[in-house]
């Protein structure tokens, strides 16, 4: 068997899209009943991946397009007034990134803190503990919160992402894939839903240094790497990777500034015009009337400007009304563009208070932003899952205890990043665990300074004391017998 990478290509990628109002509106009159069944068929506009590189990135923002916001044309005319040429002159230009802040803030909140991992079996024995510790260690060791976070950037700044998991030297490693990579990911799936083919369109560099186009397979069964010589696609190699599924995780989404994106356009190009006014009205302009003398020097004592009795000379100046207009209109714009994207723009004066806030005042200020990371969670909860699977099954093979990995039973789970009262997290388990209220298992693992295996490590100095009590207890009876000994002599 083998794959038709120009068949593949042939077929392209599926498009990511915005959907456009609909102008042709269909309404239906009559009685009340059913309508026939039609499949969702949007306005849409298509396009690929390019445009979310542009949008990123603010030297390619649409503020800069010349066909769009075309630069002024200005006569240039002679002293008595006649037409000489017209000269094409530069318009103000100003872009910001919102894309890169709102990005970055969905990104925080939901890869600041690690993959929480949970021991699920119903009665674990020391040694699922001791696994479950070590399973942990290794998802540390080798980076899997890092990979993550790669993932995680990749969707939501181009739409989609991939890793790879593969075995090198018998060592556990991985590989995430980007189209900001310049990875182009075409992902075939069963009817379940389930990953069944990855094709990775990329470039590489051949033998000689020279830059080719290159394309992987992922299946059920190997890796295929295919390569194009000759304007003719040549398989490469074929390995078997030995992972009972497919060992890539494909996921694919909005990005993160998707639904403000006409809103942050229409901001840069208000606020250019703004700038453009401001650049023209930044040096004095003079106007005068009738016969004025020259105007004095800028060292003269008593300046004096003498003129006939129309004369008049004044100072040209903006519109007082003007400024204040566009600053409300920026504080809007700013304020929707964060509000669509459900970011909240904390300054020193948002803040009230300048030492400690409790929780619940951190969550109420954060309460837009952690609605989106609960929502961005559970759309990555299967992700996590399918890494976690894989990850499972490679890592027992490196560590040569697959059989005591699949005997636990893991929840692997994303948990949400947000500014908090340390301190006051402590205190409540602490006290929950005085109470009773909570277990002494449950308060380590939620303990914001608790390592992998701290529970171990507690359990251990226990052990220890209870060791250390018992030998003293038992060499203070021995002294005591040894002195009633004496006694009794």
């Amino acid at each position: 068997m083998s794959y038709d990478i120009k068949k593949v290509l042939s077929n392209g990628k599926e498009s990511f899209y915005r959907v456009l109002p609909n102008i042709y509106e269909q309404t239906m009159q009559g009685s009340i009943g059913n309508i026939a069944a039609v499949l969702p068929n949007a306005n849409v506009e298509s396009f690929s991946q390019e445009r979310y590189m542009q949008e990123l990135n603010p030297s390619g923002h649409e503020i800069f397009n010349k066909s769009r916001y075309p630069d002024k044309w200005v006569e240039e005319k002679d002293e008595e007034g006649n037409l000489l040429r017209y000269r094409c002159e530069s318009i103000t230009r100003i872009a910001i990134p919102f894309q890169r802040i709102i990005a970055s803030s969905q990104k925080i909140h939901i890869t600041g803190n690690p993959i929480k991992f949970t021991l699920t079996n119903q009665k674990p024995t020391e040694e699922n503990n001791d696994t479950f510790v070590n399973f942990k260690q290794g998802w540390l060791n080798h980076n899997f919160n890092i990979a993550f976070a790669e993932c995680v950037e990749s969707q939501l700044t181009t739409g989609d992402c991939a890793i790879y998991l593969f075995r090198e030297n018998g060592k556990l490693d991985w590989q995430t894939f980007s189209y900001a990579k310049g990875d182009v990911l075409m992902p075939v799936f069963k009817d379940n839903g389930k990953l069944h083919i990855l094709f990775r369109y990329f470039s590489t560099r051949d033998e000689s240094n020279k830059v080719v186009e290159a394309m992987n397979v992922f299946d059920e069964q190997y890796v295929w790497t295919y390569r194009k010589e000759k304007n003719k696609w040549i398989e490469v190699s074929k390995v078997l990777h030995g992972c009972p599924e497919v060992p890539c995780v494909y996921k694919r989404g909005k990005v993160a500034w998707d639904d403000v994106q006409k809103l942050i356009e229409e901001f840069e190009w208000t606020f250019s015009c703004f700038c453009e006014g401001n650049a023209y009205f930044s040096n004095t302009i003079m106007f005068a009337k009738g016969d004025i003398s020259m105007m004095p020097s800028k060292n003269t004592q008593g300046k004096l400007i003498v003129g006939s009795g129309d004369s008049d000379v004044k100072y040209l100046e903006k519109n007082a009304g003007s400024a204040e207009n566009h600053k409300l209109q920026f504080d809007i714009l700013e304020k929707k563009i964060y509000m669509g994207a459900f970011y909240v723009d904390i300054t020193p004066e948002n803040v009230p208070s300048s030492g400690d806030l409790p929780g619940v005042a951190i969550r109420l200020l954060m309460t837009p932003e952690i609605n989106k990371a609960i929502e961005l969670s559970q759309e990555w909860d299967e992700f996590v899952d399918s890494l976690g699977r894989i990850y499972s099954y490679f890592y027992g093979l490196e560590q040569q205890n697959s059989t005591k990995i699949n005997e636990l039973v893991i929840r692997a789970e994303i948990d949400i990043y947000t500014p908090e009262n340390t301190t006051e997290i402590v205190n409540i388990l602490n006290t929950s665990k005085t109470m009773k209220t909570l277990s002494t298992k449950t308060a380590t693992e939620r303990h914001p300074y608790a390592t992998n295996d701290e529970y171990k490590r507690l359990n251990d100095e226990a052990l220890a004391e209870a060791d250390l009590t018992a030998k003293s207890q038992a060499t203070g009876m021995n002294e005591n017998n040894l002195q009633q000994s004496l006694l009794n002599n």
